[in-house]
């Protein structure tokens, strides 16, 4: 059996240990059996070969449809180190600069404090999340609607430059919004929709065909 063309091959000659992997595979099976997790696929790879790949589990708690080794996970946050490399691409090319101000790409913050992109990248923007705490700046965030997916990028760029900060820019690190606005920067900037500069620049190259912002209709079946 191979996974996007790699080899299988048995644990102990890549110099992995069956016998913890193994355990490792008991203690997932202990998790669903507690119901901590509904199920988890398992992929382990060294020196080009696959020495595990096992699933645990249900695909969906709400279905009988046990786990696969091609699921689709939600990854939520790891978003952000995607939009990081792609803006990080961009600087590359030259079309950015990490020390250039919010406001040249996104004319509704030059009304706040200078935000530059480094902070966008470093959390250091003086931004929150509306789900975080109850500081006035979340309320403001919360009274906002600044999650709803009915915006498009430009749109919550420009709600987000309306809200206060939280702190002074270039002050603290808080985990935020500072990717979103990056990313609605990155779309400035490139000119194109943020998913398909993520696309043509990060996915594709590295065969990440199944990555991207929602599940095509065909892959539904697919999705934990």
């Amino acid at each position: 059996m191979t996974l996007h063309g790699l080899p299988r091959a048995q644990p102990a000659d890549l110099g992995l240990c069956p016998t913890r992997l193994a355990r490792l595979m008991d203690t997932l099976r202990e998790d669903v059996a507690r119901g901590r997790l509904p199920g988890a696929a398992v992929l382990l790879a060294r020196r080009g070969h696959v020495a595990l790949l096992d699933t645990v589990g249900r695909l969906d708690p709400a279905r009988e449809a046990p786990m696969r080794p091609d699921a689709i996970f939600r990854i939520y946050s790891m978003t952000k180190p995607v939009v990081s490399v792609a803006a990080m691409m961009l600087a590359e090319d030259g079309r950015l600069a990490l020390a250039q101000p919010v406001s040249a790409w996104l004319p509704g913050f030059a009304a706040l404090p200078p935000i530059s992109v480094h902070d966008l990248l470093r959390h250091t923007a003086g931004m929150t999340y509306e789900f975080l705490g109850d500081h006035p700046v979340q309320q403001a965030y919360r009274a906002a609607r600044i999650g709803s997916r009915e915006r498009r990028n430009a749109a919550f760029a420009e709600a987000m430059a309306g809200l206060p900060l939280l702190v002074p820019p270039g002050t603290l690190w808080t985990y935020s919004r500072a990717t979103d606005v990056l990313g609605a920067l990155l779309e400035a900037v490139s000119g194109q929709p943020l998913g398909a500069l993520l696309r043509e620049r990060v996915f594709e190259p590295l065969g990440m065909h199944d990555t991207a912002f929602s599940v095509p209709a065909h892959h539904a079946a697919r999705l934990a």
